[in-house]
């Protein structure tokens, strides 16, 4: 093991997170590790989708060029209600700039991540993982086991991970990128409840005969959110959410046949289930399935931890919130708070004080108790559609922006969000609808 024993600060978790906080660091010249138990960056080709102002700060810093180079723009968002043949809400992506929606597989934006961490020094340990961690007046000490692969067994060969060395590192301040299962919420006894009831979804990555268009498809029956979404060249993604048909996943689980992606497993589901879903739920989407790539039933919580730090320890990315998969919000709000720890981070390393860190914990809880639907926060207009309203609480986590990018989102369908202390002036004075039915 190389990683020093002695860091300004220690990022655990090399998830798009993780590594934007070590990357926003290491550029303000401080001192950085960053560790994950994983043995490399995700080797799925599992699409990801960079909201716009995701995308405007990535090109404003220079960073990650070519991978986004190559990413596939979506430019608007197709409301369905119910099987309807036609959307009955077209909403623009953009705004700030004119940057689109871009789709791109995650493990080349990890790593074209990674590879911006090289240029500035900084190496990712794969297979080292967070075991103890304990606080003083000065820092942080971080218990560090290095894994490596041991092959065993006689007849039946065996694989299993175990520890091959260990070493404390101490560091001025220590980041939880590390996801829902984060070993620093542990360390900081953090509150991590429920924010709304989880979602089942039927997950379909797959090659069509029609080309993938720029449009992202929300569609709502009456008990269900389901989401397409284009990939690039000929594919797309559907998920289903499951409702009601938990013995379709338990039907899957018992074939044991399974799915990875990263340190989790999947029930995989049969492929020919995906046109019985297209036939049930979008009708309209009458492109033919060529092949499917990956298909598995998955399991999303809606979470929110509180504090998201303390002291030496701070929280980001997953390791805080969890939602649904709609609009790839966790995701994209948790780079924008790598930005904002790392700044905050930096400060208190020169000796600025902790205002910021204490700003971040506020803003962040403040942004999530919003998208979570915690504060209803957002208020209707009188030019909102009724279908609109009804829908609401399952359209807000699937549009695909936060921030000012879901004020513009939200605007566009007669919504404004309007902070609790403000308090509920009725409608907006506005004489119709901003949008018309496609």
């Amino acid at each position: 093991m190389r990683i020093g024993r002695s860091v300004d600060v220690l990022v655990v978790g090399a998830g798009p997170v993780g590594m934007m906080t070590a990357l926003a660091l290491a550029e303000k010249n401080h001192k950085i590790a960053i560790v994950d138990k994983s043995w490399r960056t995700s080797s799925q080709s599992y699409a990801l989708a960079l909201h716009p102002a995701t995308v405007r700060f990535l090109r404003e810093r220079g960073l990650v060029h070519e991978a986004l180079r190559g990413a596939h723009p979506v430019t608007e968002v197709a409301i369905y209600h119910s099987m309807a043949a036609r959307a009955g809400t077209v909403l623009p992506i953009g705004g700030g700039g004119g940057f689109p929606l871009l789709v791109l597989p995650q493990n080349e934006f990890e790593s074209a991540l990674e590879g911006e961490l090289e240029k500035r020094g900084v190496r990712v340990r794969w297979n080292h993982r967070a075991a103890a961690i304990s606080e003083d007046g000065k820092g942080v000490s971080v218990l560090v086991e290095e894994l490596e692969k041991y092959t065993g067994g006689y007849s039946v060969a065996t694989m299993e991970w175990v520890v091959s060395r260990a070493r404390h590192v101490h560091a001025q301040y220590l980041v939880g990128a590390d996801g829902h299962r984060s070993i620093v919420r542990r360390h900081l006894d953090a509150d991590y409840r429920e924010a709304g009831r989880s979602e089942l979804f039927a997950v379909f990555e797959f090659e069509s005969d029609r080309p993938a268009d720029s449009a992202m498809s929300l569609v709502l029956t009456e008990e269900t959110s389901n989401v397409l979404w284009p990939l690039g060249g000929h594919r797309w993604r559907w998920s289903f959410e499951l409702q009601g048909e938990h013995d379709f996943a338990e039907e899957r689980e018992k074939h044991r046949v399974s799915m990875h992606f990263g340190d989790e497993c999947f029930p995989a589901l049969d492929a020919g289930a995906l046109t019985s879903f297209i036939a049930a739920r979008a009708p309209w989407f009458d492109a033919s399935v060529e092949q499917v790539h990956w298909s598995l039933a998955v399991r999303f919580e809606r979470k929110l931890a509180r504090p998201v730090g303390a002291r030496r320890c701070w929280m980001v990315g997953d390791a805080v919130h969890l939602t649904g998969p709609a609009g790839v919000q966790s995701m994209n709000a948790g780079l924008a708070e790598a930005l904002e720890l790392s700044g905050a981070i930096s400060e208190a390393l020169r000796g600025r004080g902790t205002d910021a860190l204490e700003g971040y914990a506020r803003g962040t809880e403040a942004e999530w108790r919003r998208l979570l639907g915690l504060e209803r926060r957002f208020r209707p207009g009188a030019v909102t559609p009724p279908w609109i309203r009804k829908n609401w609480d399952r359209i807000l986590p699937a549009l695909p922006g936060h921030r000012e990018d879901l004020d513009r989102l939200a605007g566009a369908l007669g919504y404004v969000d309007r902070p609790p202390d403000i308090g509920d002036q009725g409608g907006l004075d506005v004489d119709r609808h901003p949008l018309e039915s496609r």
